[in-house]
Parts: structure tokens; C-alpha cells; sequence
């Protein structure tokens, strides 16, 4: 018990100041007030709302009809495309009545030590991102191009919409779709999960991650197929790899899986699957379909179980 009044107007006070909102936007029935912290009046520009959130808020977006009108991030005309969005909060956004759409080609910059970011339920065309810091979780939502958001705006070519995660202290995926330039770059996270997710139809690698020291990366029920490259972890020190139930076919320029461990690292490989790859006979020092790659000296163990590789063609190297 707290009999302490000054203590008890402390805890009320930060309990005030971190209190997190629901904010609710339609573009359906939604106005263009700035009141819409219940489902019967919601908001109707996502934009608006944006500049009006705080730490630790929800925004709940209407997925209906978005599809072929999705949600802009930022003032968007013909001839204004739509600027970079900064935000150093904590925030948590979450489609309803089905994924809803966004379209955000200026990008969406997260920077915050301590945020953390949700995305739920989401569908983002041509959005590229960055995250800064804090913590980023994904949960069922897609990232794409432009080419399948079937929408007409005359002055916006279609953009990669890759997402780059800096100094991330922990990153989950779940459930997630990337395909058609919607690559992940990660530069260093201590905690990186990617489960149930497809990549496909990527240029380049489909997804880079360069783990921090002493990280935990797992890689579960995945698949990559039809990329350029699908999976490369490389500069792990200290550091422990779980690769697992996870397919890579028809990745056709790069190496499928790319494994390179510097130092005190174990990486355990069970039950994946590598078939139906291909690769230029090149003579470049990655041209296999999976390479994997152990420092000399480096006290670093890798474990393969039950797992298959065939009619991988095209090799020089490696396992083929």
C-alpha cells in the first residue's frame, strides 16, 4: 500500500501523461472531425489522425473499400505525391472489417529508443520504412508494390517498398506476406523472429539481417520462393541461429540461404527444404545455392537435421 500522497499524485500524473487512446478512422462513414475516439465517430482521413496521436496510442482503420482507395499516410494530391512521415512514438496500428490498405510512397520513418510499434492486419502498397531503435512487431499483414493496388494516380511511379530496421532491440514477424520489392533489411537486433511468412517475387535478397551480438534469430515456417535471393544472415558473433520448417524454391540470381558466422555462434538447420533453385555459373565467392560460411578459428557450430536439397542447378559451390 502507498499512503505517501505526494507518491499517489505522482503515480496518478504518469499514469495520465501515458494513458494511450483509441482512435478509429473510416473512409467509409467516417467526418473529417478530429473526435474520434469511438467506433460510432470515427474519423475520416488517417493523415489527420497521425498528427494528432500519442505514446502508446491505437488506430484502428476500416479496411472497407480500401483496397482500391487505400489510406494515405500524408497529404496526397496528383501532383503532391506525399512527403516522408516521422514519428517517435509508440504506436500501434490495426486494420478491422478486413485489412486495410494503405498507400504511403513518401515512407514512414519510426526513431525512439524505447517505442514500440505494432502493425496488425494491414496491406501496404509502395511504403517504404524505417525503424529506429525500439521494438517493431508484424502481424498478419502484406507488403507489396503498387502493380497489384490496381489504383490510378498518374505522377507515382511504383517504389520498392523495402523495410530497414536499425539498432532494433527486438523484431517479430508473424503471418506476414513481402512480395514485389517489399524486401527487410535488418543492421543489428538483438531479438529477430520470422514465422509463418511468405516472401516471393523480390528482387535481390529477400530478406538481409545482420544480427547484433549475442542475438537470437528464428527463422520458423517460412517460405521463399521466386526472389532473386532468399535469406542471408551474416556477421554473427556470440550469437544463436534457429533456421526451421522453412522452404526456399525457384530463387533463381543468389544464393537461397546465406549463412556467415564469425564467432562463438551456433546455427541449427532442421527440417528445411532447398529445391528447384538455380544460380549463374558465375565466379563469384557466393555463387552456390547455399552457402554457409564459419571464421577460422571463430568457435562457431552448425547443425543440419532432416533436411533436403535437390535439383538445385547451376552450381559451383556449395550444396547443390
Amino acid at each position: 500500500k502507498i499512503y505517501n500522497p505526494l507518491v499517489l499524485l505522482f503515480l496518478l500524473i504518469l499514469a495520465f501523461c501515458y494513458a494511450s487512446n483509441d482512435w478509429y478512422v473510416s473512409q467509409v462513414s467516417g467526418t473529417k472531425s478530429t473526435k474520434c475516439n469511438s467506433p460510432k465517430f470515427s474519423c475520416k482521413s488517417l493523415a489527420d489522425v497521425l498528427f494528432l496521436v500519442a505514446w502508446g496510442d491505437k488506430v484502428h482503420l476500416d479496411g472497407t473499400n480500401t483496397k482500391h482507395n487505400p489510406y494515405a499516410c500524408t497529404s496526397m494530391t496528383s501532383l503532391y505525391p506525399g512527403t516522408r512521415l516521422n514519428l517517435n512514438i509508440s504506436l500501434s496500428l490495426i486494420g478491422q472489417n478486413g485489412p486495410a490498405h494503405l498507400f504511403c510512397p513518401g515512407g514512414i520513418f519510426f526513431v525512439g529508443k524505447y517505442t514500440v510499434v505494432t502493425f496488425q492486419d494491414l496491406t501496404f502498397y509502395s511504403t517504404p520504412m524505417s525503424f529506429y531503435y525500439g521494438s517493431a512487431t508484424i502481424l498478419r499483414s502484406v507488403f507489396t508494390n503498387t502493380s497489384e493496388a490496381e489504383i490510378k494516380r498518374s505522377s507515382t511511379d511504383p517504389t520498392e517498398g523495402i523495410l530497414k530496421f536499425h539498432s532494433v532491440a527486438s523484431l517479430t514477424i508473424s503471418d506476414s506476406v513481402f512480395k514485389k520489392k517489399a524486401k527487410i533489411w535488418v543492421n543489428r537486433g538483438y531479438f529477430v523472429s520470422l514465422t509463418n511468412s511468405r516472401f516471393y517475387d523480390n528482387a535481390g535478397m529477400a530478406a538481409t539481417i545482420f544480427p547484433s551480438p549475442q542475438a537470437t534469430v528464428i527463422v520458423n515456417s517460412c517460405t521463399f520462393t521466386n526472389n532473386w535471393g532468399g535469406l542471408e544472415i551474416s556477421q554473427i558473433q556470440r550469437s544463436t541461429l534457429y533456421v526451421t520448417n522453412t522452404q526456399f524454391s525457384q530463387n533463381f540470381r543468389k544464393c537461397s540461404l546465406t549463412l556467415a558466422l564469425d564467432s562463438s555462434s551456433t546455427a541449427v538447420i532442421e527440417n528445411i527444404t532447398i529445391e528447384n533453385n538455380r544460380i549463374p555459373n558465375t565466379n563469384e565467392r557466393k555463387a552456390s545455392v547455399v552457402y554457409i560460411s564459419l571464421s577460422a578459428g571463430g568457435n562457431n557450430k552448425v547443425q543440419i537435421y532432416n533436411s533436403s536439397f535437390k535439383h538445385n542447378t547451376n552450381v559451383r559451390d556449395g550444396v547443390g
